[in-house]
């Protein structure tokens, strides 16, 4: 571009990752069958991320992703970063081929489902362990500890996905994420990444408690605080997997007040309190809260010494509330 008679440029720093291959037998199969010796295909994927330069660090950028077959075929993704990869396209190369791609189409005594069946293939193998890989290099790259927690940015987000292929790929890729082992998260207070069956999350009941992201970060050095996108795609995945790794609330209270822990502060304790008195009056709480509440010392009872006594420790037993 030229402006005023100068000349105006402009650079980008991208982080790309290209994977060759497959984890899954079926997808080599395909490629390798005679409709794909005959089109060549071949199981490549390859995903761009933008990063910009915050100090002496590379914070990553979303972008409206684009799709390429090596070329841009102007379909965007509502991805947050770009895709590239041996896709069958349209002759017009404007749209990947795919199930309901055309009606019509479908409909035709010549209908070839081979291009479809393929970037199934692509889409949700190969570009899943390419969009891996680029998570595990994107540490690598990342050199202050509080911008590595921003790498969720890129993370596909299924709510602004309006196209079923990359709904496919989301769905594959957060699948996936459950199952590896590579470290792709970053804890709360940006020191460690790991991977998913190394972290705890706090479960939706706990998020409602007073200071519970504070709470978690002083009990848990390998807290990872998601948004809350992620947690749901993670959960519509393998809900039991995600119950088991999440901190409820009622779990979170036996931890702080559990031999009267002093490693949280005392006024944080006494909101914890209030809120937990609060929830109790409510009827459809005083089953799930009875057991913990009477067995804990919550109460408080000195604002000097920090000291906290059980309901049982307080009221008489004989006495009418009792």
């Amino acid at each position: 571009n030229v402006f005023h008679g100068e000349e105006l440029s402009s650079q980008k720093t991208w982080l790309r990752c290209a994977c060759i291959g497959s984890s899954d037998q079926h997808v080599v199969d395909v490629a390798q069958s005679e409709n794909g010796r005959m089109r060549g295909c071949m199981p490549f994927a390859e995903t761009a991320v933008e990063l910009r330069l915050c100090g002496s660090s590379w914070m990553p950028i979303a972008t409206k992703g684009q799709v390429f077959c090596f070329l841009p075929l102007s379909q965007p993704t509502d991805l947050a970063f770009h895709v590239n990869g041996f896709f069958a396209v349209s002759s017009n190369r404007r749209r990947l081929l795919w199930d309901n791609a055309d009606v019509d189409v479908h409909n035709s005594p010549n209908f070839d489902e081979f291009p479809q069946v393929w970037n199934n293939c692509l889409v949700g193998d190969t570009l899943v362990l390419t969009f891996l890989k680029m998570l595990q290099l994107f540490q690598c790259v990342c050199g202050r500890e509080d911008i590595a927690s921003m790498a969720f940015k890129i993370w596909p987000n299924p709510n602004c996905l309006s196209s079923s292929v990359w709904r496919e790929f989301t769905s594959k890729f957060y699948s996936c994420v459950l199952q590896t082992e590579s470290k792709i998260m970053c804890t709360a207070d940006c020191k460690r990444w790991l991977g998913v069956e190394e972290a705890v999350f706090l479960a939706d009941s706990a998020k409602r408690l007073p200071h519970s992201k504070v709470l978690m970060s002083t009990l848990y050095s390998k807290y990872v605080q998601m948004p809350q996108f992620v947690k749901s795609a993670l959960s519509a995945s393998d809900e039991a997997a995600m119950k088991r790794l999440s901190l409820s609330d009622v779990e979170l209270v036996q931890l702080v007040f559990e031999e009267n822990n002093r490693s949280i502060d005392q006024d944080i304790k006494v909101d914890l309190a209030r809120e937990l008195l609060s929830q109790f009056v409510e009827t459809s709480n005083q089953r799930r809260l009875s057991p913990v509440l009477t067995s804990l010392a919550f109460i408080p009872v000195s604002t000097v010494d920090g000291l906290f006594r059980r309901p049982s420790d307080l009221i008489h037993p004989k006495c009418i509330a009792a």
